[in-house]
């Protein structure tokens, strides 16, 4: 019996020791890693009376500070970290109404305030913190912040983060990129009759242009948010001149909005830019147009028709 006892005794202490445990009482641990935070927990954004500083009462007892050995190198995207600082994971019975006047759960604990310097999920420490139930006027429920989600968003390749001045380097560099491509494409155009080529896919249309630009680099997109260069297929096939605003008119476009939401353009005159969503909006709905088509549409490989 005293031998069961001391293993007992003994297991306690090594459990005691491997995660501290609510001085409070309430025998839930005082933190937790991104790794231990329970799966059964509901991610809630409460909105609290004030400013909610008297609400929350934190519990600091003996935290474990981040690992000092960094296995994981991926940074983590900033946006969703503060979205994760607003954020305490709670057992769904903590919600229920009738139930003990302090809400407890667990806050994200990590200073925010380095935006370029990288982050990794070893390097956040989830600290069990009380709200008082009186104090949260709502809240709202965040499935996409659940401890699963969170795992899969933090272990993902995350988008790399630029300086200003880097964005503003490779907007400059994309924009004469597009430039260039929009320009080999005119020049092509001279060379048959101002007809576009009745091309099937992006990828035919600059195989095309591509003995016009020597450069395949041009092609490639450096949003840092990723996606390709696309070219409007509605004017493949078409005269053109026979596009009514060629300078509202997109030609070569970026997949995807840039960081800071702008999208890069060039357009059915050569000229290009960055346009805003609302912009991009109006624009966009020339990616559709009816024109008349010449010839007939070109195989893979195959080059458009000489022009006598």
């Amino acid at each position: 019996m005293k031998l069961l006892s001391a293993v007992l005794l003994f297991v306690a202490s090594v459990a005691a020791n491997a995660q501290e445990l609510d001085p409070l009482g309430s025998g839930l641990p005082a933190s937790h890693t991104l790794s231990s935070l329970p799966k059964t927990l509901v991610a809630i954004q409460p909105q609290l009376v004030g400013d909610g500083v008297g609400s929350l009462l934190s519990i600091s007892f003996s935290m474990v500070s981040a690992a000092q050995t960094n296995t994981d190198s991926s940074s983590i995207n900033v946006n969703l970290l503060r979205e994760m600082g607003q954020t305490v994971w709670v057992d769904p019975d903590e919600l229920k109404m009738g139930a003990a006047p302090m809400v407890k759960g667990y806050r994200l604990s990590y200073n925010m305030f380095e935006p370029y310097q990288p982050m990794s999920s070893e390097m956040l420490v989830f600290r069990l913190q009380y709200i008082r139930r009186d104090s949260m006027v709502a809240f709202t429920v965040r499935p996409d912040l659940s401890p699963e989600a969170l795992v899969t968003a933090i272990t993902a390749p995350a988008p790399k983060v630029l300086s200003p001045a880097q964005q503003a380097s490779k907007k400059t560099m994309a924009l004469s990129n597009v430039k260039q491509v929009c320009t080999g494409m005119f020049i092509l155009l001279s060379d048959f009759d101002d007809v576009i080529p009745y091309g099937q896919s992006t990828a035919q249309m600059f195989e095309l242009v591509m003995p016009y630009l020597k450069n395949n680099e041009l092609i490639k997109s450096l949003n840092p948010n990723g996606g390709r260069l696309l070219f409007n297929m509605s004017l493949a096939g078409a005269n053109i001149v026979d596009v009514e605003n060629p300078a509202e008119t997109p030609m070569v476009f970026d997949e995807q909005p840039w960081p800071d939401g702008m999208r890069l353009v060039g357009y059915a005159d050569s000229h290009a830019n960055f346009v805003n969503q609302a912009e991009w909006d109006r624009i966009s709905k020339n990616l559709k147009l009816k024109l008349k088509k010449n010839g007939k549409p070109l195989k893979p490989g195959q080059s458009p028709p000489v022009i006598k």
